[in-house]
């Protein structure tokens, strides 16, 4: 082999050797292996029919001037979107082709343009009910008390409703800021349930949802951060008193337990499990439930004051902790969200 083909072979990147003819003279293997080359002299053409890629290449042979294009190849198992690099190598030689993954970069900025757009969303419909309820204070009802009332009532639970999005917004980006960082305490986990429960027992009290545990017994310590569990757990039973609170007889629960070997996690773990006997969860929705302003009930979580955040910052919190979430569910018989950490 050349040192021009250990060269090639060196290059990150699918890398092809396109000659003056437009066929490929030299690639190296992960080029290879992208486009199942069977061997070299192959014409461009016959390998991608790209027009973008096979007009850059025109042009960069012809004038000799470097070119970037853009190009996405599309497979049974979905599109890949690379960002193509020409370079002139000489004129005899041709031009260099190179094949810059940037995937990863798209699904990013598409998940940003998500997010600016669900938090869009979400603030216009307050604002609008809002900005509706001021123009009728400041004109038909401007001089009734007892719509002014009923009014600013309204804009009260249109501006709470603003303030736990905010709320809820910092919370998620907090959580992203330190999720590199795995805590290096241990804490009590009992302690931590404890104080959720604390949090959530006036409103379960006030749903009528009946709350039991068998989280008092001594567990081993975990690494954690106390906050940020603690912030799970009242995530958790919340949206099981949520959606719990319909069923004829209600009841969350939450049960401990350890284990001897996790499967994934190949060590020790604790397993928390908070449930409850709501509607359920349709299978095909599961995997959906720790995006990010996914709601499987849009109507009741609205009701209830959420925002469709809660279980996206479950996420980020247990994989910053090196957890996870298992969520298992039968329509019509309940879910159990069950916290895997380590030990």
């Amino acid at each position: 082999m050349t040192e021009f083909n250990h060269i090639l072979n060196a290059l990150p990147w699918p890398s092809l050797l396109v000659g003056p003819d437009l066929r490929v003279g030299k690639f190296n293997s992960a080029a290879q292996s992208m486009f199942e080359l069977a061997g070299s002299k192959t014409l461009l053409v016959n390998i991608m029919r790209h027009p973008n890629v096979l007009q850059a290449v025109d042009v960069s042979l012809n004038a000799q001037i470097e070119q970037k294009t853009r190009y996405v190849q599309r497979k049974i198992e979905g599109e890949t979107v690379f960002k193509v690099h020409i370079s002139p190598v000489d004129p005899i030689a041709g031009v260099m082709v190179c094949f810059e993954n940037i995937q990863a970069a798209e699904l990013l900025n598409q998940q940003r343009r998500d997010f600016v757009a669900n938090v869009s969303h979400e603030l216009r419909s307050p604002l609008t009910v809002m900005i509706g309820v001021l123009e009728t204070l400041q004109g038909p009802a401007k001089a009734d008390p007892l719509a002014h009332e009923t009014f600013l009532g309204i804009m009260a639970t249109e501006a709470d409703r603003m303030q736990i999005l905010i709320k809820d917004l910092l919370a998620l980006s907090q959580v992203e800021d330190v999720q590199r960082q795995r805590p290096q305490t241990e804490i009590c986990i009992t302690a931590v349930i404890k104080q959720a429960c604390g949090h959530v027992e006036q409103a379960m009290q006030v749903a009528g949802v009946q709350l039991t545990s068998n989280a008092g017994v001594a567990q081993p310590p975990v690494l954690g951060d106390h906050t940020q569990l603690v912030q799970v757990f009242v995530n958790l039973l919340e949206n099981a008193m949520v959606y719990g609170a319909g069923s004829q007889r209600p009841r969350v629960w939450i049960d401990v337990e350890i284990v001897e070997f996790d499967l994934e996690l190949h060590i020790p773990a604790l397993r928390i499990c908070v449930s409850d006997k709501g509607p359920g969860i349709p299978a095909h929705l599961v995997p959906r439930l720790t995006e990010r302003f996914f709601r499987v009930d849009e109507h009741r979580s609205l009701n209830a004051g959420g925002t469709g955040l809660g279980l996206a910052i479950v996420k980020h919190i247990l994989q910053r902790h090196h957890g996870r979430l298992d969520v298992s569910s039968v329509e019509g018989s309940g879910t159990t969200f069950a916290v895997v950490l380590p030990l």
